[in-house]
């Protein structure tokens, strides 16, 4: 199975370098965003894409029929215990 690593570095240079995110500091809403709790938000939604989303994806390539339309209605996979 392959594995996939969340591309943290990349997100920290565009929240940080690219974006400039601190300039925004004085705005309402993001002064509850410091440094500290945007890197924990990040580490989490981290851990959440690689071990809860990219398992999911190995499962639905596996499958053949993933959804199938018939006449106005789809009828979709269901999802492993794991993924709930």
């Amino acid at each position: 199975m392959p594995i996939y690593k969340a591309p943290l570095e990349d997100l920290r240079f565009l929240f940080d370098d690219i974006f400039q995110i601190d300039r925004y500091d004085t705005l309402p809403g993001f002064s509850d965003a410091s440094a500290d709790v945007r890197e924990a938000f990040l580490a989490e939604a981290a851990k959440l894409a690689e071990n809860v989303l990219q398992p999911l994806n190995r499962a639905g390539e596996t499958s053949v029929h993933l959804a199938r339309l018939q006449t106005a209605s789809a009828t979709v996979m269901e999802l492993p215990a794991e993924a709930l």
